[in-house]
């Protein structure tokens, strides 16, 4: 005697359907993040290394200028400058006066201490070529400075204009870091305070990261 077996009905099949559905769509979904994971979280670490190694040369070439050779700069349409004040504002382009001759040796007067001031360090914006954050770039400029006990006093939008413009045409770009969304500064308190800021990141898409460096530094006067 044949024992019949049970078929399997329609909504049944259904149900297993559905279900497997379900489990794909999930695995469409996690799969991705968990492959691309790795190299996110590498690209963030990059990127914060970078930002912070960009930082740290900041922050050496403020301390060793004078709150009375800082400026903030926009490059577009044209340049122009002016002295930063109060709490930071985004910037395209920053300068800084400086004694080192763009060598890293301090020029200092043997008989009176004061610093030599020899021309001026610039940074600026740069967008990359996929157009998602910025490049940081850093040049040096000679210039003829004047100074009265050490503080200069020509360094304004005159003089560095033309400068800021020659050091956005030098070939290739003197790149040093890559990957800014923003850079900030000001300058605000009694000893003057540089207060500066930058925020490490891509500035579009669905995969945005950003990290803020921030500094305040005391400047020589």
């Amino acid at each position: 005697m044949m024992k019949l077996q049970r078929g399997t009905s329609i909504p049944e099949v259904l149900t297993v359907t559905v279900i497997i559905g379900m489990l794909l769509s999930a695995m469409v979904v996690i799969v991705p993040l968990l492959v691309k994971s790795p190299a996110q979280m590498q690209s963030q670490v990059d990127t914060v290394n970078t930002a912070a190694i960009a930082l740290y040369r900041m922050r050496r070439d403020f301390s060793q200028g004078d709150t009375k050779g800082v400026l903030t700069c926009n490059i577009t349409p044209v340049v122009s400058c002016s002295t930063p004040s109060g709490a930071p504002t985004s910037t395209q382009a920053l300068v800084v006066v400086t004694d080192d001759n763009g060598t890293g040796k301090f020029s200092v007067d043997k008989l009176t201490g004061y610093p030599i001031w020899s021309g001026i360090y610039i940074y600026w914006l740069q967008l990359n070529a996929a157009g998602t954050s910025y490049d940081l770039m850093r040049a040096y400029e000679p210039a003829v400075i004047f100074a009265t006990n050490g503080i200069p006093t020509n360094v304004d939008s005159t003089l560095v204009t033309p400068l800021v413009t020659a050091a956005m045409l030098i070939s290739p770009a003197p790149v040093l870091t890559n990957n800014i969304a923003d850079m900030k500064l000001g300058i605000s308190g009694t000893p003057s305070t540089i207060n500066f800021k930058l925020i490490a990141g891509t500035i579009g898409g669905v995969n945005q990261t950003q990290t803020d460096f921030q500094g305040n530094t005391y400047a020589r006067n």
